[in-house]
């Protein structure tokens, strides 16, 4: 497709001619690419020819996807003006959904997402999986010119949900993209908004270690104790992960220390369990919190029980120390009727 190869490599004059020769300025390639799709794809800051890259697939937003990200002249940018005035669709999706405004934001090409804005673009058409632009932008946190801020000027819905119910503020929290998170709390998106399985922003800044984020979640209204649907608190993620800091800063937060997820595991259950470094130093700061000892899962077992079934001896002597119960028995079918 001529028209196609000469928008690819930024040719104004050639593009122009085929334009005035009644070239379409509408037709795809198989994918559904049309020529202001590989516009989009360009980069407009001029650094030069970058490797093929995958496009960012943040929690599979459509899967494998390669592209060659090709340097763009100032020339670029006419011919973008030229196409939409030759009857370009600038809403136009490729077969899996995705707009010229959305692959601008998955390039971080800011420049084109600021030129398409100066026409009637839908700025909140998602692709096939409900993963708008803004979206897109939230994930990938661009430091030095703001897409985010460019979209919420022009009234971009904030809160807009995918399939998987995720918002914008989940994708910057789950990224780490804090200067994201924060423009979008300042914009009033819904801090404790659930995705479809119960995650809140929070859950998602602490299942990833991002501490700063969960602060600042923290000091606008983000709730300490929300669970997801399997019963999981941010405390879990935490000693899961041996995240230290993240517990000292939820008890300070007044994190309920004994919630039982889904009536199984406490938070010190998690740490007695957990392979992470420093798993001791847990225990000790949950104890030291009024965590209780003797709190046993389903099957019976107890913090001590499964500190002894990991040969964790820091933790078993913490426990000890603090009266844990050495003769409750473990109601597990193989394991059934062992103590510690």
């Amino acid at each position: 497709m001529p028209l196609h190869l000469a928008c690819g490599h930024g040719n104004k004059d050639i593009v122009k001619l085929l334009c005035e020769l009644g070239a379409s300025t509408n037709q795809c390639t198989k994918e559904g690419f049309t020529h202001l799709h590989f516009l989009c794809v360009r980069d407009f800051t001029n650094k030069g020819v970058q490797s093929i890259i995958k496009c960012p697939s943040v929690h599979e937003v459509d899967g494998s996807e390669y592209m060659q990200l090709i340097p763009a002249e100032d020339s670029s940018k006419d011919i973008i003006k030229h196409l939409l005035n030759h009857g370009a669709d600038i809403n136009s999706a490729t077969t899996n959904g995705k707009t010229p405004i959305y692959l601008a934001c998955e390039f971080d090409n800011v420049e084109a997402v600021k030129w398409l804005l100066h026409h009637e673009v839908d700025t909140n058409k998602c692709n096939d999986n409900g993963w708008s632009p803004l979206h897109i932008a939230s994930m990938n946190g661009n430091e030095e010119y703001n897409t985010v801020k460019i979209f919420l000027k022009h009234g971009v819905s904030i809160d807009n949900c995918n399939e998987k119910g995720l918002t914008p503020l989940h994708c910057a929290c789950s990224y780490g993209n804090k200067n994201i998170a924060e423009i979008l709390i300042n914009e009033g998106t819904a801090v404790n908004k659930v995705d479809n399985t119960g995650n809140t922003a929070l859950l998602f800044a602490c299942n990833n270690m991002h501490n700063e984020i969960a602060l600042v979640l923290l000091e606008n209204g983000a709730e300490v104790n929300d669970h997801d649907h399997n019963g999981r608190i941010s405390l879990y993620s935490a000693a899961e992960d041996g995240n230290i800091d993240l517990i000292k800063i939820w008890l300070e937060q007044n994190a309920d220390v004994n919630f039982k997820r889904n009536n199984v595991f406490t938070p010190i259950y998690i740490a007695c369990r957990a392979i992470s470094k420093g798993n001791g130093n847990i225990v000790d700061l949950l104890i030291k919190n009024n965590a209780s000892v003797d709190i046993p899962d389903r099957t019976e077992s107890t913090p001590l029980y499964i500190a002894c079934q990991n040969r964790f001896k820091d933790v078993v002597e913490l426990l000890l120390k603090h009266g844990s119960e050495v003769n409750n028995a473990a109601q597990v079918e193989s394991e059934e009727g062992w103590t510690p």
